[in-house]
């Protein structure tokens, strides 16, 4: 929610559309939450912001599916968009693996949220002027650390919007 605030701050974008992925193509690991889990946490965590919007437009496909397909459908549903696909500064070192990245990058431009005082190597082969670098709060809490601290039964209360807590205590989330 942070890097979505501070993207949408700093780009003045008009709005956010948080995209939950059904499997994300460079994953191995199965995700722990069916996709249902993640569109509900999401739902629980957007509440409130009418500028953030979820969109299911991956996990309804039942499939793993490309950032490049999805941006495909996403640039037919609204064809007079700006599009923009926000990631961490983490994964643009892997921009080259990503599939069919020099098709995606004629559609939509990179977000690429830093740490402070992290700069932007833009990926080898492309334009500076589809990246854009944004400059995100400190926030030193990864997703793997708090579902690990909900199977270590340590509570994550500080770490998420309430309603998400809640969603994950109801649906028993993250439980070894």
């Amino acid at each position: 929610m942070i890097i979505a605030q501070d993207a949408m701050e700093q780009l003045t974008l008009d709005e956010v559309r948080f995209i939950p992925s059904f499997h994300a193509p460079l994953r191995d690991d199965v995700p722990t939450a069916s996709p249902d889990d993640r569109v509900a946490m999401l739902d629980w965590a957007t509440a409130g912001e009418p500028r953030f919007v979820v969109d299911t437009i991956e996990t309804d496909g039942g499939k793993r599916a490309y950032t490049v397909d999805t941006v495909t459908k996403l640039r037919a549903r609204y064809p007079a968009a700006h599009l923009f696909w926000i990631v961490g500064a983490d994964h643009v070192g892997k921009f080259s693996q990503w599939h069919q990245s020099e098709k995606l990058l004629e559609m939509v431009e990179i977000i690429v949220v830093a740490r402070p005082g992290q700069t932007l190597d833009t990926p080898a082969g492309c334009s500076a002027e589809h990246f854009h670098l944004v400059t995100g709060h400190p926030f030193e809490v990864s997703s793997t650390e708090i579902r690990q601290r909900i199977v270590n039964g340590q509570s994550v209360r500080f770490f998420l919007p309430p309603g998400v807590v809640d969603c994950i205590e109801q649906r028993k989330l993250y439980r070894d």
